[in-house]
Order: structure tokens, then sequence, then C-alpha cells
């Protein structure tokens, strides 16, 4: 062993790291040349497939993303683009051409006992070259100093700077940690059940560590979203949601998620449109190239009627991440909304072949076919819609029975769904949304009344939403957008 080695062993000593046992790199000051501006950090695969840990593995991506995504320079794909890929026989060229970036970080890791080992390579997509390898075994508790020592490393390979915040971290905690990777997996599938199943994960991170800001995060974004499909109900989830929401900023207000979420919950459940607007803004501030934080503003943009601008963010936010299916199925929303329908389900389709399994686009490309009079393929995206999320967030196809001339049929179903709404969830916003196909002015009136005291999060979409142009002039109709703040 040379002597060069013996200084960096005890270098490493007088840092405190006195626990990892192995690591090397090499290529870190490699130059590249044109600069690399976009990265996907791949789901770390398991060396031994029998003990595979998917939430670890697809913790491991996450936190580098969360560490890369801090340099102004660089875009990073995040988590929701990257989990797809989570195959033990993924080929990471394959990936970075799909996902569309310049380099990939692919890696491996295998935790057994209180021991980890893990592997990392930076390959640049053109032409499959390593800018950067390295590898580590050591005790768990050292993957935080791991993660930090290999986004130092793949910053150094592309000659970007990281910034004094990538190298905070929100919990020291490994179990704690572990938690709520396992909170991230679940909401990274996008469905009502995982969302549900996300929040215990969430709940016990925090138990572990009460000063766990990302886990207060997941938290709101867990009970928010629940809130807004209406799976349950409102008030009590909104509660949770607030409550969690102010709690991550309390503990640290410089996380752009914190913020994301406060102006979700502000546009969702305040409707204070100027308020959701500054804390967007914010959010966008602390990460300019976080693909949700654009397409979230995009919303609040779409919802007060202001559809160039709304478009403009939605596009950015597309262009950061060509992948992130949510945003881009809602850029079909707002494409709708500005009365572009051939569009918005020209956009809705590219969403689905991205994606067949994904639930969005199917249910705004029911509320399209409506503004179209094609109720079969009403029907038909709703069906789709149903059987791959369980749930129908909006009742499109019962709307579209009562366009279609079933009003009888439409009506019992009205009815069964007026019954449900006794011992289960049921927004009142779509209750409305159904009388109002079935032309009964007074009860869809009535009934989105209800909606603005109960604070339906759905009627965010009052303003803007064609299915209520008939209603317009009506002076209760009136009232309604004075209340929500539209006017």
């Amino acid at each position: 062993m040379t002597r060069e080695w013996f200084t960096a062993l005890a270098l490493l000593g007088i840092l405190g790291i006195g626990t990892i046992l192995y690591f090397f790199w090499s290529g870190g000051s490699r130059s590249v040349d044109p600069p690399i501006k976009t990265i996907a950090v791949l789901p770390f695969k398991p060396l031994v497939l029998e003990n595979r840990n998917e939430a670890i593995e697809l913790g491991m991506a996450d936190s580098l993303i969360a560490k890369l995504s801090n340099v102004e320079e660089l875009i990073v794909r995040p988590l929701s683009s990257i989990r797809r890929y989570n195959s033990p026989e993924q080929d990471a060229l394959a990936a970075a051409r799909e996902l569309g970036v310049e380099s990939v970080l692919d890696g491996t890791i295998q935790n057994w006992g209180d021991r980890i080992r893990v592997s990392a390579k930076l390959i640049r997509s053109s032409d499959g070259k390593q800018l950067w390898t390295g590898q580590f075994d050591g005790r768990s508790t050292d993957i935080f100093a791991v993660q930090d020592v290999i986004s130092e490393k793949v910053a150094a390979a592309l000659k970007i700077h990281l910034s004094g915040q990538t190298k905070r971290h929100s919990t020291e905690n490994l179990e704690a940690y572990q938690f709520y990777m396992k909170g991230r997996y679940h909401i990274a599938k996008g469905t009502p059940p995982d969302l549900l199943a996300s929040i215990p994960f969430f709940e016990q991170a925090i138990e572990i560590d009460p000063e766990y800001a990302l886990a207060y995060t997941g938290l709101s974004h867990a009970f928010g979203v629940l809130g807004l499909l209406g799976d349950t109900t409102v008030p009590e989830t909104v509660s949770k949601a607030r409550f969690a929401e102010q709690k991550a900023l309390e503990l640290d207000d410089t996380l752009g998620e914190a913020h994301n979420t406060r102006c979700m919950g502000t546009f969702w459940y305040d409707w204070d449109w100027e308020s959701a607007e500054k804390v967007c803004l914010k959010a966008i501030e602390i990460d300019p190239n976080n693909s949700d934080f654009h397409g979230n503003y995009a919303m609040v943009l779409s919802s007060t009627g202001r559809h160039p601008e709304a478009l403009a963010e939605a596009k950015r936010s597309r262009e950061l991440n060509p992948l992130n299916l949510v945003q881009v199925a809602l850029e079909g929303q707002f494409l709708m909304f500005a009365g572009r329908i051939d569009e918005a389900l020209t956009q809705l389709r590219k969403t689905s072949q991205l994606e067949p399994n994904f639930w969005m686009p199917h249910m705004i490309a029911a509320s399209a076919y409506i503004e179209k009079g094609q109720y079969a393929e009403v029907i038909s995206e709703s069906e789709k819609e149903y059987s791959l999320s369980g749930t129908n967030v909006y009742p499109f196809g019962i709307y579209a029975l009562a366009k279609s001339g079933k009003r009888d049929e439409a009506a019992a179903a009205l009815k069964e769904l007026i019954k449900t709404s006794s011992t289960k969830p049921v927004p009142p916003y779509n209750i409305a949304l159904l009388y109002n196909a079935l032309d009964m002015r007074k009860e869809a009136l009535e009934w989105l009344e209800r909606a603005y005291e109960q604070r339906d999060p759905k009627m965010t979409l009052l303003k803007v939403e064609p299915k209520w142009n008939n209603l317009r002039t009506e002076p209760r109709f009136i009232e309604l957008i004075r209340q929500m703040n539209f006017q």
C-alpha cells in the first residue's frame, strides 16, 4: 500500500468517516465537452436479487436526485420519471435515451445486517463512456456519507459546483430515512391506494425523528392529494395536510418541497390565488429546474383563467422532464380549459403512449371528449380510468349517459351516488356536475353551494371548466364565482 493511500485513510479518519472501510473512484477530474446539462439517476439495482429492497434502491437514487437538483445549471430527472427503470436487467443507456438525458448515473446497492455495499458509475449517453466510477463497503449507517461522496464526484466529473445545501441531511437517523423512502416509494406509484399506503411510513419516520422536515412534506402531499381525489373527508384530510406542511416549513423553510406543498394547499383549499402564486414562485426560486413546481404553478394560472401563462409554464415543466406523467397529462387539461380541445386530446394520447397503465390521461380525455360530443369515447376513457386507478375522480361516464339520451340510466347512477355519499366521501362537486348534465339547474346550484361550504377542492375549476357555461348567467352561480375570489 502506497504512502498516498495511507495519507488518504488518515484524512478520512480526521474527517470523522472512520466507519468507511473502502471507497475508490476514478475519472472525477475528466473534462466533459460539450458540457453536460441533463442527468438521470436510475434506481440502484440489487447485487443479490433474493435480498433486494426496492424502497432502499429507489431511495438511494432519490437522495442523489435531491442533492444534484440543487445545482441550477444541471437538470435532473425526478423520482417520478426514473422509478420505472428498477429492473435488475435495465440497460442504463437505453433508459438514458428514453429519458432524453446526456448522462446517466447507474449503480448497485446491497444491504445485509448492518453492512452495505454500493457501486456507481456515471456514463455519457452519447457514446457510453464512463466519466466516473466508485465503490463502497462499510456499515449501513454510512449511507449518508456515501451519498455525499457520490454527489461530489459526479459534480466534479460534470465540472459543476455543489452548493453547501447539498451536504445537509434532513435526517441522520437511518431507520427514519428508510421509513421515509418506503413512503416515497408508494407515492411515486401515483394511485389512491398507494397514497394511503404511504401515510403510515411517513408517520413512522416522524415518530422516530420529529425534526424530519422531508417526512412532513411527504405526509402533507399524501393527505393533500387524497383530499383532491375525493377518497377522504376533506376537512379532516386538509387539517392533517396543513399541519404537516406548516411543520415542514418551521423545520426548514429552504425546502422547495415544503413551499410547493403550501402552494398546492393554498390553491386547493384556501382559494387564495394571489398567495398561492407567491408560494409557487418561491418554490421555483429555490429549485428553478423542478418540473413539478412549474407544473403546479401552471395549475394556479390555468384555474384563474391566465391560459397563455399557464401553457408557457406547462411547456417549461415538460421541457424539464418530458416523462413527468402527471404534469404532461395536466398540460392536456390546461389546453382543454384554453379551448384547444383537439390539441388537448393529442397531448393526452401522447401521455398514454408514454405509460399505458397511467390513469390520469384517460380521466382528462373523458372530459375533453364531452366538449366534442363524442360520448362513446367518454365512456370508454372513463372505464379505462377506473380499471387503472380503482376510482373515478370525476363521474364523466355517467355525465356522458345523460348527454347521449340515456337519462334514466344517468339518473339511476346519480341516485346511487347520492346514496353512497351517506356512508363514504363523495365530492359534492361531482353530484352537482351530474345534476347539470341532466339539465336540473336548481339542484346543480344547490350541490355547488354545498361544495363551496365543504371546501371541495374541485371548486378550483369553477371559473374555467366549460361544463358550467350554461350556468354562468345564473345569479347564484355568479355569487359563487365572487365567493371563490375569481372576480
